[in-house]
């Protein structure tokens, strides 16, 4: 393989179309080549057969001629015999041999013939081929007994011009071959290479004069086409940038502009400020070398003291420091000449040392001179032991650092002015970002408005990029602003009762979008011992969650994201709880884990680049914890994830079961309620409003398409419910073993597990709950499903289930039946007789092939079923559009598998996504497709196929627009 890589190495640099033609006639010529070798091959084989064939048939016929001259002994008659091979011109030589091997007779050609070939052996009959002639030998049998032994020379000459005849047959077909090849691939060669060589020519024409308005020209619909396309789009976006980055640069350069005046004059003022800063520095380095050049060469005050601190040596300047002589120290105790306050806190300290036999380093203490004045010593020693190792005192050295001290007292003053200026700074970009925020807010809003106006898809999507980027900055603003907060002093954390695990689900619920973009898997999990309301700041609680939470699935992608909040420590008025959040993403480095908490940092400078952010949210967040009374920490492995955690202290709220005199309230925009209320019980004159109720019921929602998951999902959460959601009957049994719910929504057709046999198996559990301690709650469970046939109800209400609600999901239908069993669970079945017996069987299937110019959708009625909003609309209608050529696929397979159980599953399913969008055409044609499935006939299946993807061409050619008319 390399000796041939390196055989082409030439071939790399040569144009296109010698490469094109190249491979043609190398292909050509090579296929060419084998096929006339091969016939050569063929012919000169097959020749030589021939000759050898003819040439032993002649020595068995000249055999059988001689036969009775041999056996008469008749020489003259043999030699006749061998007369007759003059018809035969490749015949040179023969002759006749007798029992004994003498020439009984012989013929030649010619007279003079003399090339003779001696055979090998005449022991049997064979033909053989020897350099220019064939031979061949026939031994002549009479009764078993050899006569004699006929022998026959022949000439290859004739095969040979027969052979040389055929190679200049087969040279000059090749030849002509070739050249047609040529011809041939020299004229297609230029359909491939000539678009090519003229992109070229236009990439090499846009790099010389960097002049992006170049375009390549052609129309082809083949890969070069394609790539003629793509060039010139490419050309259109860099083209558009150039033009942006031209604006932008213009915009830079006068707030350079701007911004340098502005920082000049900062400039010179920082100057002056650094100068007089490294004079102050040069001050104190000269005073503290000149100290110690001084304490070098006069030792200051050396002292020495048993070990029970009583001097017993002192020397060196103890008169200029105390106004003693060394003489008049020793004897005294250090602490003697301390002021009593000062004695006591040293006298811990240096006992201390002394029991753990510790050096005395750099221990700053006040001492009473004689004339009154305190100084301050700076006091180095070492502990002295005896000769028995026993501790006997210490050796140091005190320096008088009074000056020093009040040189840092200068300095600590400076330090606090300083950092009075930067506070003033920081209320001043508090102030500014408040000033920023309001036009913010102002452009915020107007492209709400803007994108509610009447806008092009592509105007929607700038819109959107706008909107997202106003977003973004106005997220940057805020952190700048609790930045500045915290350094000017102004942060303060709120106190009011709030729902803890209420406020996780709201987290995870509003970043489940941006998981989902990015294919992240969300879980959250609180601990059942918990409790539900606390006393905090839910604002910044939620704020340091959004932090973790949201950077977790920024640095995760086909990963997962978990949220885990459990309760660390409790007392009776106050709870500790601990969050972590962890994650499957890139991790961090050991090494960058110290640089996370730190204002305006991130482990690595370039994710600021690659995942945007100003590096402020963890410092923050950090912030926030320790207010809250907690910490901070993370835990991190790189390219395995990584977890952030956090502590919190909450104040308890009090509860009926822990103090029975006074039950928490609820508070609402109707005023205080009492707990009771919210668990079935009634206070005379007092009412609960619709969403105060449903902001404390859990709904299970079982539903396997997504499209029908999301509108019941968006119903039931702008009712205000709390709403879990599983895709599969087996993952709806595990959500009710694990969860208390007060309603399950229970589709019956879904896949591992159909809802009929999942409710059965709920209701086996709740029965051996009810056995084994005593009364249980049955929880109520409602079944959806598009089958709208005659007995349907009763097989639901039979299979355990307590209501039945039909597709298409009507949303006040839906609202009232969840209101009415998430109150009341014992409530009884609504839905009447009359009711079942209005829908005897399946709408009767709508005529395909009507009107392609009505709308395949009723909008009036889809955006009922979406709450009346647009935009809840035409997400749903994306995805449908997204989603269903894939099932429009797998129902072709089915079909083409025979496969009658898995159509009907199919086109059951598009069938309520079609009914749930209110496309009856579409659900008329998936109906048609169901029954042929429940009826086993799937030879018109395919007929019928044709004609959903005829109604889905429709829907998506006419999607409705997203945005209402003006």
């Amino acid at each position: 393989m390399r000796r041939l890589r390196f055989g082409f190495a030439f071939f790399k640099d040569v144009s296109i179309a010698r490469k094109l033609l190249g491979i043609m006639m190398l292909t050509c010529g090579l296929s060419l080549l084998v096929a006339t070798s091969g016939f050569v091959f063929w012919g000169r084989t097959t020749l030589r057969a021939l000759l050898s064939t003819t040439n032993l048939r002649t020595a068995q016929m000249t055999a059988g001629g001689c036969r009775e001259g041999l056996i008469s002994q008749d020489v003259s008659k043999v030699g006749d015999i061998l007369a007759t091979l003059r018809a035969e011109p490749s015949v040179v030589y023969a002759c006749v041999f007798g029992s004994s091997w003498e020439v009984l007779a012989e013929y030649r050609r010619e007279e003079d013939f003399t090339d003779i070939v001696s055979p090998e052996t005449l022991s049997e009959s064979k033909c053989t081929a020897t350099g220019r002639y064939m031979l061949a030998t026939k031994d002549v049998m009479v009764d078993g007994v050899r006569l004699g032994t006929v022998y026959i020379q022949s000439d290859l000459e004739l095969l040979n011009a027969l052979a040389q005849e055929s190679m200049q047959i087969v040279g000059a077909v090749l030849l002509m071959a070739l050249l047609v090849a040529y011809a041939l691939s020299m004229g297609l060669q230029k359909v491939v290479s000539t678009p090519l060589l003229r992109l070229a020519g236009t990439a090499k024409a846009i790099a010389l004069k960097s002049d992006y308005t170049l375009r390549a020209e052609g129309n082809r619909q083949d890969e070069i086409g394609l790539l003629i396309r793509l060039f010139n789009e490419m050309l259109d976006q860099i083209q558009s940038r150039d033009r942006a980055l031209s604006r932008r640069k213009e915009d830079l350069e006068s707030q350079v502009e701007r911004r340098t005046a502005e920082l000049s004059s900062t400039v010179v003022k920082l100057y002056e400020a650094v100068a007089q800063h490294r004079q102050t520095e040069d001050a104190l380095r000269e005073s503290q070398e000149r100290f110690w050049d001084v304490a070098m060469s006069s030792g200051d005050w050396i002292w020495e003291v048993d070990q029970n601190w009583t001097y017993t040596f002192a020397a060196g300047k103890v008169r200029e420091i105390l106004g003693y002589d060394g003489e008049e120290i020793v004897g005294r105790t250090c602490f003697d000449l301390m002021p009593p306050g000062e004695a006591h806190q040293m006298r811990k300290a240096f006992a201390e040392c002394a029991r753990n036999k510790q050096a005395i380093v750099d221990v700053e203490n006040w001492k009473q001179a004689q004339d009154g004045r305190r100084v301050c010593i700076l006091t180095n020693g070492v502990p002295l032991s005896d000769e028995k190792g026993e501790f006997a005192g210490f050796r140091g050295v005190d320096k008088d650092i009074t000056e020093r001290k009040r040189t840092e007292v200068e300095a600590r003053r400076a330090k606090e002015m300083a950092e009075s200026a930067n506070k003033a700074k920081s209320e001043f970009l508090a102030t500014m970002s408040h000033e920023i925020r309001t036009p913010m807010n102002g452009v915020i809003g107007m492209l709400e408005l803007l994108r509610d106006t009447r806008l092009t898809s592509k105007q929607v999507r700038y819109v959107d990029v706008a909107k997202s980027s106003a977003g973004t900055l106005l997220d940057i603003i805020n952190d700048i602003l609790d930045f500045s907060k915290i350094e000017a002093g102004k942060f303060e954390l709120d106190c009011q009762e709030f729902d803890l695990p209420a406020t996780g689900e709201d987290v995870i619920e509003m970043l489940g979008p941006q998981a989902e973009a990015r294919h992240n898997k969300l879980a959250f999990h609180v601990d059942p011992a918990l409790p539900r309301h606390v006393v905090g700041d839910p604002t910044r609680f939620r704020q340091i969650l959004i932090n973790l939470v949201g950077n977790a699935v920024k640095f995760t992608e086909d990963g997962q994201v978990a949220l885990d909040i459990r309760q660390e420590d409790a007392q009776a008025d106050e709870v500790v709880i601990h969050v972590s959040v962890s994650d499957t993403g890139i991790g961090i480095p050991a090494h960058q884990l110290h640089r996370l908490f730190r204002l305006f940092s991130q482990a690595d400078p370039s994710m600021n680049r690659k995942f945007s952010g100003t590096g402020l949210g963890l410092a923050i967040s950090k912030h926030l914890a320790e207010m809250m009374g907690g910490e901070i920490g993370v835990e991190s492995e790189e390219g395995k994830g990584s977890r952030f955690w956090f502590t919190a202290r909450f104040t308890r709220v009090r509860t009926p079961d822990s103090e029975k005199d006074e039950p928490p309230r609820l508070h609402d925009a109707m005023g205080e309620l009492p707990q009771s209320d919210l668990q079935g019980g009634r206070r005379p004159g007092r009412r609960l409003t619709s969403s105060t109720v449903r902001r404390y019921k859990r709904v299970l929602l079982a539903e396997d398409n997504e499209i029908n998951l999301e509108f019941a999902l968006e119903v039931l959460v702008k009712a205000g419910y709390r709403v879990d959601t599983a895709m599969d009957g087996r993952s709806a049994l595990e959500a009710a073993t694990k969860g208390s719910y007060d309603v399950i929504l229970m589709d019956c057709q879904m896949p591992e597990m159909d809802g009929l046999e999942a409710t059965r198996k709920i209701r086996e559990m709740e029965e051996a709950a009810t056995s084994n301690h005593g009364r249980h709650k049955r929880v109520p469970i409602i079944a959806l499903t598009a089958n709208a046939l005659k007995g349907d109800r009763k097989r639901c209400l039979d299979g355990g289930m307590t209501d039945y609600l039909s597709k298409p999901i009507d949303p006040e239908k839906l609202i009232t039946m969840v209101d009415r069993y998430a109150e009341s669970p014992e409530a009884q079945p609504a839905l009447s007789q009359s009711v079942e017996e209005s829908l005897p069987c399946e709408a009767a299937p709508l005529t395909i092939e009507g009107n392609s110019d009505v709308s395949p959708f009723d909008i009036e009625a889809l955006l009922h079923r979406c709450n009346g909003s647009r935009e809840f609309m035409a997400r749903i209608l994306a995805k449908f559009i997204a989603k269903t050529p894939g099932l429009l696929k797998e129902l072709e397979c089915g079909i083409q598998a025979g496969d009658a159980e898995q159509v009907g599953l199919l086109a059951h399913t598009l069938k309520g996504m079609a009914s749930n969008l209110a496309a009856e055409s579409l659900r008329a044609a998936a109906v048609e497709l169901e029954q042929l499935a429940k009826d086993g006939e799937l030879s018109n299946a395919l007929t019928s196929l044709e004609k959903v993807q005829r109604e889905f061409i429709r829907c998506e050619e006419n999607v409705p627009e997203p945005k209402s008319q003006e």
